[in-house]
């Protein structure tokens, strides 16, 4: 018996599993088992019933309609109908309601679960999903301009994102962190999938898309190298599914890789518009240049994130009519950009050697060549350009004095070593002494504080120093949590104070917390101990609204890794071309950002007061381009700090400390 029941069980479960549709047909026959129940009933036992057919109508009225409840004569008739009357508003209502409400609520969840197909056209794909993700969606937004540009389209196409583990809070959750402005600018799909299914790829219509962003998810519990594995497998899926896509069709792919080796690995296995961002390398390049120049974080602040308006853009020659003239001669006719150099216009998935012309100040340009210039806006390009104004500033300019006293003379080592102190352990590290270390000409003493065991660390990176005859490296094992401990390092005797951000804390909030009380222990214990050290402090930041907690009486230059991460992935899927300058500008060996003081170039005695066309002069006179101004204090409506592109017609008077940032050769 017990096992009969069990057995039915069974079958009413299985039943009920299968649909609404089927949990209606069950209710439907219940239904009709107690109308026909209750008509034989009083067919059978009451003679006012004669009909058998209307003898069901009747009770199948009484089960579905309480307001025949009254009408009925006799005894069993009246209880027959109040059994059914309260059978039908209990169990079919009731049910009929539980089925319909629950039905829905799943049709309800299953849009909400991402799982339907997408209909659009040169939309850009994010695959992956992280905590910072809301960054790269708001610079994708910022640059509105760039992207409508670059795809000839009247309005930002959508961001469509595919993640593995979707849950409707998800979308809410990367809404609220975005900007208003920004937000009500977004129009942004999610959908669930694992991006290594067919299915998943189609859903999301990748084939269509005008560019493809593949998040790395490496992490504190996910290995580095997994992570990029993980990323090529999706890779290797996509070029599998667009087999019969013609490559000229195919969208731009950015890939967010964690380990640098991984990075010709995962472009050889995409298409020929893949292009892989090997962001530690990059941050350990931008890392290196700021602690050998203190300050030049501030410029790459400007040029690699939306904070300040200035970035890098590519412009057609022919859009602007410079078509035959030379790089410095086109410099000379800019009032409101500064080219840097030129991307040549070849057939063919050229790499940059063919394509990248950086500082190549005196080969014309030709038909198709595009300019890479920093400017506040591509409008800015286009409308500041001035035919005429190259030969004007000529006739003016032929009186600068440069005393052209840069030499790049083959003195071995200038100066004493360079003391910095590096604060936390990072993946960043040894990429970042390897960065130091090409600078033969300069010498490092590096000291690694650390809570790890000193002799882990200095194992890790004996293999490099040993390669590195510039560096030397030492570590000491503390946590820097008193005055103390920051004596016993002595703070005070090192040239530059790196505080990298620790790896060991997930929480991209709580790992600044740990960033500023260190900085503000070593900043207590400066005043107390040295106040006129010459300190320069650098700082990795993952949230950019930490800054000013860094701006003690001894502000520190600030990188904020995922800021800057983030505009380079969104900037690359645009224009895979800007991934190339990037790479040239803060690469050792190539083009490169750099101080200078005014009187490398222009003899001040003789001219004391300068404006920035002046300064450009002299600049392109020795090879350089100037792109703007570091000013240690306030000039009129020039505030303190860097100016990219500052107003041409600004004159004013150099003083100790002001430098001009030029790119050198």
């Amino acid at each position: 018996m017990k096992r009969l029941f069990n057995r039915l069980y069974y079958f009413v479960e299985t039943f009920f599993q299968r649909g609404a549709a089927y949990q209606l047909l069950a209710l439907a026959l219940v239904l009709v088992i107690l109308s026909v129940t209750g008509g034989w009933v009083v067919f059978e036992f009451s003679p006012q019933f004669t009909d058998f057919s209307k003898s069901v109508w009747w009770a199948f009225l009484r089960l579905t309609d309480p307001g025949y409840l009254g009408d009925d004569e006799g005894t069993l008739p009246r209880i027959v109908s109040t059994v059914l009357t309260v059978s039908g508003g209990v169990f079919f209502f009731g049910a009929l309601v539980a089925i319909m409400t629950n039905g829905l609520s799943r049709f309800m969840s299953y849009l909400a679960s991402g799982r339907s197909q997408i209909f659009e056209r040169q939309h850009i794909l994010i695959i992956g999903w992280h905590a910072r993700i809301h960054a790269i969606v708001e610079e994708l937004i910022r640059s509105e301009e760039r992207v409508i540009t670059r795809l000839g389209r009247a309005r930002l196409p959508a961001i469509v994102i595919l993640t593995n583990d979707y849950q409707p809070d998800l979308l809410t959750e990367l809404r609220t962190k975005l900007p208003k402005e920004v937000r009500d600018e977004a129009r942004i799909l999610v959908r669930s999938g694992n991006p290594l299914e067919a299915e998943s790829l189609e859903r999301v219509d990748f084939a269509r898309a005008s560019a493809i962003i593949l998040l790395s998810h490496a992490d504190f519990e996910t290995p580095r190298h997994f992570s990029d594995m993980t990323l090529v497998k999706v890779l290797m899926s996509l070029r599998a599914q667009a087999q019969d896509v013609p490559p000229e069709e195919l969208p731009n792919v950015v890939l967010d890789i964690a380990v640098p080796a991984n990075k010709l690995l995962a472009e050889s296995v995409g298409w020929h518009r893949t292009e892989a961002i090997a962001n530690v390398e990059f941050m350990s390049r931008l890392l290196c240049q700021s602690i050998r120049q203190p300050g030049l974080s501030q410029v790459y602040l400007h040029l690699l994130t939306d904070m300040y308006g200035e970035s890098i853009y590519l412009v057609e020659a022919d859009e602007l009519g410079v078509t035959g003239k030379p790089l410095r001669e086109v410099i000379h006719c800019m009032k409101e950009a500064v080219p840097i150099g030129y991307m040549k216009a070849l057939e063919g998935p050229f790499e940059k050697e063919e394509r990248l012309r950086l500082m190549e100040l005196d080969e014309p340009l030709e038909a198709g060549d595009e300019l890479i210039c920093i400017a506040p806006t591509i409008r800015s390009i286009r409308h500041g350009y001035a035919a005429g104004r190259g030969e004007e500033l000529r006739t003016q300019l032929d009186k600068v004095a440069s005393s052209r006293r840069l030499e790049d003379g083959g003195q071995a080592r200038e100066r004493a070593p360079r003391e910095v102190l590096l604060i936390g352990w990072s993946h960043l590290v040894r990429p970042l002494l390897g960065e130091l270390g090409a600078y033969h000409r300069e010498e490092f003493a590096i000291t690694i504080v650390t809570e790890r065991d000193t002799r882990d660390v200095l194992a890790q990176l004996r293999s490099l120093e040993s390669r590195l005859d510039n560096l030397t490296v030492d570590a000491v094992q503390s946590g820097l949590n008193s005055i103390d401990e920051v004596r016993q390092i002595g703070a005070e005797h090192f040239d530059n104070i790196a505080l990298l951000s620790p790896e060991f804390i997930q929480d991209p909030l709580l790992s600044d917390a740990e960033t500023v009380m260190a900085f503000v222990l070593i900043n207590r214990y400066l005043e107390e101990v040295a106040p006129d050290a010459q300190v320069a402090f650098l700082a990795e930041l993952n949230d950019e609204d930490n800054q000013p907690l860094l701006q003690l009486n001894r502000p520190a230059d600030i990188l904020i890794t995922q800021e800057i991460v983030s505009h380079l992935l969104s900037q690359v899927s645009v224009r895979r071309a800007l991934a190339w300058v990037y790479e040239e500008l803060f690469t050792y060996g190539g083009s490169e950002i750099s101080f200078r003081p005014f009187d490398d170039f222009i003899d001040t005695v003789v001219q004391p007061d300068v404006d920035f066309d002046e300064c450009q002069a002299a600049c392109l006179s020795v090879g350089r381009v100037a792109i703007g101004y570091q000013l240690a204090e306030p000039r009129d409506e020039l505030e303190q700090g860097v100016h990219l592109n500052p107003p041409r017609d600004f004159r004013f008077e150099p003083q100790e400390g002001d430098r001009l940032i030029v790119v050198d050769v």
